[in-house]
Protein backbone atom coordinates (compact mmCIF):
# COMPACT_ATOMS: atom_id res chain seq x y z
CA UNK A 1 0.00 0.00 0.00
CA UNK A 2 1.60 3.16 -1.34
CA UNK A 3 1.34 5.75 1.69
CA UNK A 4 2.92 8.83 0.35
CA UNK A 5 2.36 12.11 -0.69
CA UNK A 6 -1.76 11.81 -0.45
CA UNK A 7 -2.35 15.58 -1.24
CA UNK A 8 -0.22 15.68 -4.31
CA UNK A 9 -3.75 15.02 -6.44
CA UNK A 10 -5.72 18.50 -4.92
CA UNK A 11 -2.41 20.88 -4.59
CA UNK A 12 -2.27 23.09 -7.59
CA UNK A 13 1.47 23.51 -7.29
CA UNK A 14 4.51 23.46 -9.89
CA UNK A 15 7.94 23.56 -9.85
CA UNK A 16 10.44 24.84 -12.60
CA UNK A 17 14.05 23.39 -12.81
CA UNK A 18 15.00 27.06 -14.06
CA UNK A 19 13.96 29.00 -10.97
CA UNK A 20 13.79 27.13 -7.67
CA UNK A 21 10.22 27.86 -6.71
CA UNK A 22 6.76 26.77 -6.23
CA UNK A 23 3.81 29.34 -8.23
CA UNK A 24 0.43 29.24 -6.60
CA UNK A 25 -2.25 29.54 -8.51
CA UNK A 26 -5.03 32.35 -7.58
CA UNK A 27 -8.25 32.27 -9.42
CA UNK A 28 -11.28 34.45 -8.09
CA UNK A 29 -14.15 32.62 -7.20
CA UNK A 30 -17.56 33.16 -6.58
CA UNK A 31 -18.38 32.57 -2.75
CA UNK A 32 -21.92 32.31 -1.92
CA UNK A 33 -22.25 33.21 2.07
CA UNK A 34 -25.66 30.74 2.35
CA UNK A 35 -22.85 27.51 2.25
CA UNK A 36 -21.52 28.74 5.32
CA UNK A 37 -24.08 30.62 8.33
CA UNK A 38 -21.96 32.12 10.59
CA UNK A 39 -25.37 33.18 12.53
CA UNK A 40 -26.32 29.63 12.70
CA UNK A 41 -26.66 28.45 16.32
CA UNK A 42 -24.12 26.41 18.08
CA UNK A 43 -23.56 23.12 17.22
CA UNK A 44 -20.34 22.58 17.24
CA UNK A 45 -20.15 18.68 16.82
CA UNK A 46 -23.25 17.48 15.46
CA UNK A 47 -21.87 16.52 11.90
CA UNK A 48 -19.18 14.14 13.21
CA UNK A 49 -19.92 10.87 12.72
CA UNK A 50 -17.46 8.30 12.32
CA UNK A 51 -17.07 4.12 12.24
CA UNK A 52 -14.67 1.91 12.06
CA UNK A 53 -13.35 -1.30 10.48
CA UNK A 54 -10.17 -2.71 10.66
CA UNK A 55 -8.28 -4.66 7.80
CA UNK A 56 -8.97 -2.39 5.32
CA UNK A 57 -6.60 -1.92 2.14
CA UNK A 58 -7.07 1.56 0.92
CA UNK A 59 -7.21 1.81 -2.89
CA UNK A 60 -5.19 4.15 -4.63
CA UNK A 61 -6.30 7.68 -5.55
CA UNK A 62 -5.88 9.19 -9.04
CA UNK A 63 -3.91 12.46 -9.13
CA UNK A 64 -6.30 15.17 -10.28
CA UNK A 65 -5.22 17.98 -13.48
CA UNK A 66 -3.39 20.91 -12.20
CA UNK A 67 -5.94 23.99 -13.15
CA UNK A 68 -4.30 27.04 -15.21
CA UNK A 69 -2.53 29.99 -13.77
CA UNK A 70 -4.51 32.92 -13.73
CA UNK A 71 -2.32 34.91 -11.19
CA UNK A 72 0.50 33.84 -9.78
CA UNK A 73 2.45 34.21 -6.13
CA UNK A 74 5.85 33.12 -5.73
CA UNK A 75 7.83 31.34 -2.57
CA UNK A 76 11.27 30.43 -2.27
CA UNK A 77 11.69 26.58 -1.70
CA UNK A 78 14.98 25.26 -0.46
CA UNK A 79 16.45 22.41 -2.71
CA UNK A 80 16.48 20.00 -0.22
CA UNK A 81 12.79 19.83 0.20
CA UNK A 82 11.87 16.72 -1.14
CA UNK A 83 11.89 13.69 2.04
CA UNK A 84 14.41 10.71 1.99
CA UNK A 85 11.82 8.08 0.86
CA UNK A 86 14.66 5.31 0.60
CA UNK A 87 13.79 3.73 3.38
CA UNK A 88 10.42 3.66 2.50
CA UNK A 89 8.39 0.45 1.43
CA UNK A 90 5.88 1.04 -1.18
CA UNK A 91 4.10 -2.26 -0.44
CA UNK A 92 3.97 -1.85 3.10
CA UNK A 93 0.47 -3.59 4.83
CA UNK A 94 -1.14 -1.63 7.27
CA UNK A 95 -4.09 -2.28 9.24
CA UNK A 96 -6.19 0.95 8.46
CA UNK A 97 -9.64 2.23 10.17
CA UNK A 98 -12.41 3.53 8.19
CA UNK A 99 -13.50 6.44 9.45
CA UNK A 100 -16.64 9.19 8.13
CA UNK A 101 -16.59 12.88 8.76
CA UNK A 102 -19.26 14.52 7.37
CA UNK A 103 -20.42 12.46 4.62
CA UNK A 104 -17.02 11.39 3.47
CA UNK A 105 -14.77 8.85 3.86
CA UNK A 106 -11.45 8.75 5.17
CA UNK A 107 -8.43 5.52 5.64
CA UNK A 108 -6.77 6.25 8.43
CA UNK A 109 -4.14 4.32 9.65
CA UNK A 110 -3.64 2.72 13.13
CA UNK A 111 -1.50 4.54 15.73
CA UNK A 112 -1.21 7.98 14.03
CA UNK A 113 0.73 10.77 15.06
CA UNK A 114 -0.92 13.92 15.54
CA UNK A 115 0.38 17.56 15.14
CA UNK A 116 -1.01 20.85 16.06
CA UNK A 117 0.69 23.89 13.98
CA UNK A 118 -1.21 26.68 15.33
CA UNK A 119 -0.99 30.57 15.70
CA UNK A 120 -1.17 32.01 19.57
CA UNK A 121 -4.80 31.27 19.71
CA UNK A 122 -3.85 27.67 20.91
CA UNK A 123 -1.43 28.51 23.74
CA UNK A 124 -0.94 26.33 26.60
CA UNK A 125 -2.10 23.51 24.31
CA UNK A 126 0.74 21.01 25.50
CA UNK A 127 -1.26 21.32 29.06
CA UNK A 128 -3.48 18.93 27.39
CA UNK A 129 -1.70 16.82 24.45
CA UNK A 130 1.00 14.46 26.19
CA UNK A 131 1.75 12.29 23.39
CA UNK A 132 1.28 14.79 20.53
CA UNK A 133 3.62 17.32 18.83
CA UNK A 134 2.03 21.29 19.35
CA UNK A 135 4.59 23.70 17.36
CA UNK A 136 2.36 26.79 18.38
CA UNK A 137 3.43 30.54 17.06
CA UNK A 138 2.26 33.73 18.08
CA UNK A 139 1.85 36.39 15.35
CA UNK A 140 2.63 33.89 12.54
CA UNK A 141 0.45 33.70 9.35
CA UNK A 142 -0.23 31.22 6.62
CA UNK A 143 2.72 32.56 4.45
CA UNK A 144 5.29 32.77 7.33
CA UNK A 145 4.27 29.13 7.98
CA UNK A 146 4.56 28.17 4.72
CA UNK A 147 8.44 29.54 4.73
CA UNK A 148 9.43 28.90 8.64
CA UNK A 149 7.51 26.18 9.79
CA UNK A 150 7.45 23.48 7.50
CA UNK A 151 10.52 21.79 8.55
CA UNK A 152 8.85 20.46 11.77
CA UNK A 153 7.48 17.53 9.54
CA UNK A 154 10.85 15.82 9.01
CA UNK A 155 10.48 14.60 12.25
CA UNK A 156 7.28 12.46 11.20
CA UNK A 157 9.10 8.76 11.36
CA UNK A 158 4.83 7.33 10.67
CA UNK A 159 1.43 8.46 9.03
CA UNK A 160 0.08 11.68 10.99
CA UNK A 161 -2.76 13.87 11.45
CA UNK A 162 -1.90 17.33 11.08
CA UNK A 163 -4.28 19.82 12.92
CA UNK A 164 -4.24 23.42 11.36
CA UNK A 165 -5.31 26.65 13.34
CA UNK A 166 -3.83 29.40 11.49
CA UNK A 167 -5.28 32.74 9.28
CA UNK A 168 -6.46 34.78 12.09
CA UNK A 169 -3.15 37.33 11.45
CA UNK A 170 -3.95 37.01 8.06
CA UNK A 171 -7.46 38.17 7.65
CA UNK A 172 -6.19 41.21 10.21
CA UNK A 173 -3.59 42.09 7.55
CA UNK A 174 -6.33 42.45 4.75
CA UNK A 175 -5.49 39.15 2.97
CA UNK A 176 -9.23 38.00 0.75
CA UNK A 177 -10.21 34.94 1.40
CA UNK A 178 -9.39 33.30 -2.20
CA UNK A 179 -5.58 34.56 -1.15
CA UNK A 180 -6.15 32.50 2.14
CA UNK A 181 -7.08 29.37 0.07
CA UNK A 182 -3.72 29.46 -1.84
CA UNK A 183 -1.63 30.31 0.45
CA UNK A 184 -3.09 27.63 3.01
CA UNK A 185 -3.06 24.89 -0.38
CA UNK A 186 0.45 26.03 -0.91
CA UNK A 187 1.46 25.48 3.10
CA UNK A 188 -0.16 21.94 2.90
CA UNK A 189 1.48 20.59 -0.26
CA UNK A 190 4.86 22.00 0.93
CA UNK A 191 4.03 19.93 4.45
CA UNK A 192 2.91 16.98 2.17
CA UNK A 193 7.00 17.14 0.82
CA UNK A 194 8.12 16.83 4.13
CA UNK A 195 7.30 13.43 5.48
CA UNK A 196 7.55 10.20 3.33
CA UNK A 197 4.40 9.20 5.59
CA UNK A 198 0.85 9.75 4.53
CA UNK A 199 -0.58 12.59 5.95
CA UNK A 200 -4.13 13.89 6.84
CA UNK A 201 -4.96 17.55 7.67
CA UNK A 202 -7.75 19.13 9.36
CA UNK A 203 -8.06 22.57 8.82
CA UNK A 204 -9.47 24.89 11.82
CA UNK A 205 -12.09 27.83 11.07
CA UNK A 206 -11.13 31.56 11.91
CA UNK A 207 -12.93 32.26 14.68
CA UNK A 208 -15.21 35.17 15.28
CA UNK A 209 -14.57 37.98 17.76
CA UNK A 210 -17.03 40.34 20.09
CA UNK A 211 -14.80 42.90 18.53
CA UNK A 212 -15.02 42.32 14.96
CA UNK A 213 -16.96 45.24 13.05
CA UNK A 214 -19.53 44.03 10.43
CA UNK A 215 -16.96 44.02 7.68
CA UNK A 216 -14.37 41.98 9.54
CA UNK A 217 -17.63 39.42 10.28
CA UNK A 218 -17.96 39.53 6.43
CA UNK A 219 -14.49 38.49 5.96
CA UNK A 220 -14.54 35.94 8.95
CA UNK A 221 -17.55 34.58 6.82
CA UNK A 222 -15.95 34.50 3.49
CA UNK A 223 -12.63 32.88 5.02
CA UNK A 224 -14.48 30.12 6.14
CA UNK A 225 -16.64 29.32 3.35
CA UNK A 226 -14.07 29.39 0.78
CA UNK A 227 -11.84 27.37 3.01
CA UNK A 228 -14.72 24.87 3.51
CA UNK A 229 -15.36 24.52 0.00
CA UNK A 230 -11.50 23.78 -0.84
CA UNK A 231 -10.91 21.24 1.91
CA UNK A 232 -14.40 19.47 -0.01
CA UNK A 233 -12.10 19.01 -2.85
CA UNK A 234 -9.15 17.33 -1.30
CA UNK A 235 -8.76 13.83 -0.66
CA UNK A 236 -7.06 14.40 2.78
CA UNK A 237 -8.70 17.61 4.61
CA UNK A 238 -11.37 18.46 6.17
CA UNK A 239 -12.60 21.50 7.47
CA UNK A 240 -13.21 21.60 11.43
CA UNK A 241 -16.27 24.01 12.30
CA UNK A 242 -14.99 25.50 14.94
CA UNK A 243 -16.65 28.42 15.05
CA UNK A 244 -19.68 27.20 16.04
CA UNK A 245 -18.85 26.86 19.59
CA UNK A 246 -18.29 30.45 19.85
CA UNK A 247 -21.36 31.49 18.67
CA UNK A 248 -25.08 30.90 20.20
CA UNK A 249 -28.56 32.67 19.38
CA UNK A 250 -26.79 34.50 16.47
CA UNK A 251 -24.30 36.33 19.12
CA UNK A 252 -20.92 35.40 19.43
CA UNK A 253 -20.09 34.32 23.43
CA UNK A 254 -18.35 37.33 24.50
CA UNK A 255 -18.05 35.38 27.99
CA UNK A 256 -15.27 33.04 26.14
CA UNK A 257 -13.10 35.96 25.22
CA UNK A 258 -10.53 37.96 27.35
CA UNK A 259 -11.78 41.78 28.22
CA UNK A 260 -9.82 43.00 24.78
CA UNK A 261 -12.56 40.59 23.21
CA UNK A 262 -9.79 39.36 21.16
CA UNK A 263 -7.90 36.81 22.47
CA UNK A 264 -9.53 33.51 24.08
CA UNK A 265 -9.78 33.27 27.92
CA UNK A 266 -9.25 29.77 29.72
CA UNK A 267 -13.16 28.85 28.85
CA UNK A 268 -12.57 29.60 25.12
CA UNK A 269 -9.48 28.02 24.86
CA UNK A 270 -10.64 24.74 26.40
CA UNK A 271 -13.70 24.88 24.48
CA UNK A 272 -11.93 25.23 20.93
CA UNK A 273 -9.72 22.17 22.55
CA UNK A 274 -12.34 19.67 23.37
CA UNK A 275 -13.47 20.24 19.71
CA UNK A 276 -10.63 18.94 18.71
CA UNK A 277 -10.22 16.57 21.16
CA UNK A 278 -13.68 15.12 19.94
CA UNK A 279 -12.53 15.08 16.21
CA UNK A 280 -9.21 13.43 16.86
CA UNK A 281 -10.81 10.28 18.91
CA UNK A 282 -13.32 9.37 16.43
CA UNK A 283 -11.00 10.36 13.59
CA UNK A 284 -8.06 8.21 14.98
CA UNK A 285 -8.57 7.35 18.41
CA UNK A 286 -5.69 9.68 19.55
CA UNK A 287 -6.28 10.83 23.48
CA UNK A 288 -6.65 14.44 24.77
CA UNK A 289 -6.75 15.49 28.40
CA UNK A 290 -9.42 18.28 28.14
CA UNK A 291 -12.50 16.92 29.97
CA UNK A 292 -15.87 16.35 29.39
CA UNK A 293 -18.16 19.08 30.41
CA UNK A 294 -15.98 22.45 28.12
CA UNK A 295 -18.64 21.97 25.43
CA UNK A 296 -21.87 22.12 27.91
CA UNK A 297 -20.55 25.63 29.74
CA UNK A 298 -22.00 28.88 27.97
Amino acid sequence: MDLGHPVSSGCNVTETQQVDQTRVIIKEEDIQEEEYDQEDEEQPFAELHCRTETDVTESNASDNEAQQTTAEIEVKIEEDDEPDNSNLVESEQETIMRRSYNGREFFVPKDVEVCFLTDSICRDLEQYVSTGRCWVHDGTTLRHSLVEHVYYFRQLQKPAVVVLHIGTNDLAAGTSAVIMVRWLEALICRIARMCAHKLFFAVSSILPRPVDDMKTKHAVKACNCAMYRWTLSQPNVVFLQTWKAFVKARVVCEELYQPDKLHLNVDGKKRLFFHFQEFLRNFCGFKMSVGSSVKNKS
